[in-house]
């Protein structure tokens, strides 16, 4: 059809609508149109939209002119530099300095560094007409002594204070930052630049790489190698930054990298090249992955990463003429004829693509999809956030009165049940109506709790069989969580019809019920789940479902994965049945995994040892049924489905080694978590080995590149996970 080609078209937002809707809507209006076909494009139709009524003017930022911000602020008005991830004033900040000749006194505020910062101020205010600047870094890790920075700002004397003292304050975004010195001060913001060419073009620009006797220090094969792996650093520091834009395929924690994480790695390169004869690999590789880097990653996930980023950048490739930094070779390092001098950098660097492919990230096509679909959920739960939910008021939100010969007691029956006759349809409804009609449906819905008697009595704890406690586990969980549901529903019920007090707690379940989400109070007794409210009520209701038919019957030849609620105890179970069954330590079993032909339903034995498993999804690319290996996603197919896997438990020495990926298994697509009471992480799950194409017999494994689908560190760059459910 014809809205198949704005589906398709890579401008989705620019496209004019069919049938002569084009003309015939607003601006507005047809952005409510691409929202429904291509939700991605919200951003950038957002974009246009802006230009179109108010001008290019506002969303073009403005060139940073630390100079200028300075001449605007005085001894009397404080400079706060409001930061953002991966901005670092500082060295703009003393490059001013040495222009102007300034002195700067700097300290990071901290436990214990309040008193030393007050010695810090009065030095300077106090100074005979010297230029001295404070900085104080980080005011949002000293919320206490907030109010002690307030006071001095508030009690500095015009008549004693040196004129050439200034204050530089810089933050993140807190509500504790006190609000006197906000609107009394200069506020600046930084951003780091966006794009691959206007991060690269920074840092070269920006010290030390811009000063010309570093830049020409390094002499070791006449400074060859030095700029080579020069470039390939600022290039790999563009990388991750930019790897942040993607969310959780990019990193699963968006780590602040910043250019203090660059200027420390170049300056080690210097020193090692200068220092070593040979060329020292896998301390450049460690000093930077591990430490520089390294030292803000907290996810092993994401280290593992990290470090196979850098290992394309630091080795021996980069040092020959046009090695490809991508799998289109639109990337490339520079040749030697191409580049000789600090100018020629400059001018190769511009020549990099304005608009950066996912494919330089080591990411699929599709990652500019999640990306946009990440930015307009972002944008309108912020939305949303904004919104405040109606109190009724003359649309019917009120007590009417009505004739007829019922006594109130009966109307507040009817009313409790829902079954009030006023004049039902004769206007719109309010948000009451709404959240009352949204919680009835959802009760209507949930079945009763489970019988943990019986659920005891025909499975009761038994030495050979561990899944019989997984189940009852689950059902408890789930009774928990069930009851948390139904309780919170028959409040809120209650409450939006007068009968018990909305209190602040209940109010935010109505809000979550008007706009579609799920309650916090719900997600506190829940697995994790991003699904809005209907998806969530279906998924919950499909788990029961699960676990009932387990409780009535017996235990399924296949299980469904994405039902558990706590799925390392059914990983665990297995395991143990494993190890019960044959007198083998729990700790020296470990699943081996094979890939199964056939759809769930086609298996209806269990398998003598381990477990069939369905219902996990692959996100990032795709599993190849018919050649047993991983492969790229299809174009606008961003999650497909995983096939039945066996885990197939086994002594850890009985494992063989085979060409696979190890992927990592979440239980969200946020897929990052927190270690919880138990020793596991909130979403992590598991390891699964997926199976990839192999390379030729004898082919050195190191010698395939990342961007080739053979290695395992081309799915590792493209972020691929499995997850147990999916946002919708």
């Amino acid at each position: 059809s014809d809205y198949r080609v704005i589906y398709d078209s890579a401008d989705a937002h620019q496209m004019p609508l069919p049938d002569g809707w084009q003309e015939r809507v607003n601006s507005f209006q047809k952005m409510l149109v691409v929202r429904c076909i291509r939700p991605d494009k919200i951003g950038l139709g957002i974009q246009d939209f802006v230009i179109e009524k108010m001008g290019e003017q506002f969303v073009k930022p403005p060139n940073f002119d630390l100079r200028a911000c300075f001449d605007d602020a005085n001894y009397m008005t404080p400079l706060v530099f409001v930061l953002s991830a991966g901005s670092d004033p500082m060295s703009s900040l003393i490059k001013l300095s040495e222009d102007i000749r300034a002195r700067i006194d700097s300290i990071s505020l901290g436990q214990g560094q309040g008193p030393k910062a007050e010695a810090m101020i009065a030095r300077a205010q106090g100074a005979a007409d010297e230029k001295i600047w404070v900085v104080l870094q980080n005011c949002h890790l000293a919320v206490s002594w907030m109010t002690s920075l307030e006071r001095i700002v508030e009690n500095t004397d015009p008549a004693k204070c040196n004129r050439q003292y200034r204050l530089w304050c810089t933050t993140y975004p807190t509500p504790d930052f006190p609000v006197s010195i906000l609107m009394n001060s200069v506020k600046l913001t930084m951003e780091p630049p966006r794009g691959l060419r206007a991060n690269i073009l920074g840092s070269y620009k920006a010290d030390p790489i811009c000063d010309p006797s570093f830049f020409g220090s390094v002499i070791r094969n006449e400074g060859d190698e030095w700029r080579r792996l020069l470039f390939g650093l600022c290039f790999f520091h563009a990388i991750v930054q930019e790897r942040r834009n993607f969310g959780p395929l990019g990193w699963n924690i968006p780590y602040e990298f910043s250019a203090s994480d660059l200027i420390i790695s170049v300056k080690q390169l210097a020193l090692f090249l200068d220092e070593n004869v040979e060329m020292p690999w896998k301390a450049l590789r460690y000093c930077t992955g591990e430490c520089n880097y390294g030292g803000r990653v907290t996810d092993d996930k994401d280290r593992r990463l990290l470090n196979t980023i850098l290992g394309s950048f630091y080795s021996e490739n980069v040092l020959g003429d046009g090695f490809p930094l991508s799998a289109s070779g639109d990337y490339r390092m520079p040749s030697g004829e191409e580049v000789k001098t600090y100018s020629d950098y400059l001018t190769f660097i511009e020549k990099i693509p304005l608009v950066n492919k996912p494919e330089v990230f080591g990411l699929h096509e599709n990652a500019n999809i999640t990306k946009g679909n990440n930015d307009t959920t972002s944008l309108f739960r912020s939305i949303l956030l904004t919104q405040k939910a109606g109190g009724g008021g003359d649309d019917g939100g009120g007590d009417k009165e009505e004739d007829g010969d019922e006594s109130g007691e009966e109307k507040q029956d009817k009313a409790a049940e829902g079954n009030t006759t006023e004049d039902e349809g004769s206007g719109p409804q309010t948000d009451e109506d709404v959240i009352f009609d949204v919680a009835s449906n959802i009760l209507e819905k949930i079945p009763q709790l489970f019988n943990m008697e019986l659920a005891e009595l025909k499975f009761p704890v038994d030495w050979s069989e561990s899944m019989n406690t997984v189940l009852c586990q689950e059902l408890m969980r789930f009774n928990t969580l069930n009851t948390v549901i139904v309780n919170s529903l028959v409040e809120i019920k209650k409450a939006v019809r007068g009968f018990v007090v909305m209190s602040e707690e209940l109010e935010k379940i109505g809000n979550s019920l008007l706009f579609g989400t799920v309650p916090a109070k719900w997600l506190g007794a829940s697995y994790p789940s991003l699904k809005p409210l209907a998806s969530y009520v279906a998924d919950f209701l499909r788990r029961l479902d699960f676990l009932q038919a387990w409780l009535d019957d017996k235990s399924p030849p296949v299980y469904w994965i994405s039902g558990f609620y706590f799925t390392q105890a059914f990983l665990t179970g297995t395991l143990q049945n494993f190890a019960r069954r044959h007198s083998i330590a729990i700790d020296d079993c470990d699943f081996d995994f094979d890939m199964m032909p056939q759809s769930h339903e086609e298996y209806t034995k269990p398998p003598m040892d381990g477990a069939y498993i369905y219902g996990l999804f692959v996100d990032g690319a795709r599993f190849d049924i018919e050649r047993n290996s991983m492969a790229d996603s299809l174009p606008k197919i961003l999650i497909s489905p995983a096939p039945v896997i066996y885990l197939n438990p086994m002594r850890k020495s009985d494992i063989e080694d085979r060409w696979s990926y190890n992927c990592p298994v979440y239980k969200t697509s946020e897929r990052r978590g927190i270690l919880s009471t138990t020793g596991h992480s909130t979403n992590f799950v598991m390891y699964i080995r997926l199976p990839i194409e192999a390379p030729e017999p004898g082919t050195d494994p190191a010698t395939i590149p990342s961007s080739d689908p053979r290695s395992p560190n081309y799915w590792i760059v493209g972020g691929v996970a499995c997850l147990t459910s999916t946002d919708d």
